[in-house]
């Protein structure tokens, strides 16, 4: 039996709804018209996790893909299909991680399409922390 995740991620403010990838994952497009979307995490207890998952940018177009919290900002550039990786320091409760592009999104086929959005436990140093919105996790 596996272990269960120490958080769950779920990519809702800023993206469109679930589309299926080619091999039918998941993925959500960031439609945000200001360029601005957020994570959210969820967790029971505290502690420090690796957020992975895919970013597609715009068919043959280049971007940045930005996470940021309260006071810091990751950069990731992203050149056809990008695995992203950051840890990210999680409190007891319901938090966020701003996910941010420039130029902002001017249609569905502008967006960059997140996919494989996971957390696993780490014991590396955080690089960002999230920005708590609740202490209860809702669950």
């Amino acid at each position: 039996m596996a272990r269960p995740a120490p958080a769950f991620v779920a990519a809702v403010s800023g993206f469109g709804p679930p589309e299926a990838l080619e091999d039918g994952t998941p993925a959500f497009p960031l439609i945000s018209t200001s360029g601005v979307a957020y994570f959210t995490i969820r967790a029971k207890r505290a502690g420090v996790v690796r957020l992975t998952f895919n970013a597609d940018p715009p068919s043959g177009r280049r971007r940045v893909l930005r996470l940021a919290d309260g006071s810091t900002e990751r950069r990731f550039a992203l050149k056809g299909r990008t695995y992203v990786s950051v840890v990210v320091d999680v409190p007891r409760g319901f938090s966020l991680v701003e996910v941010k592009t420039d130029p902002a999104p001017q249609s569905r086929e502008d967006a960059i399409v997140i996919s494989r959005l996971r957390v696993a436990r780490t014991t590396q140093p955080a690089r960002l922390h999230t920005i708590l919105q609740d202490s209860d996790p809702g669950f």
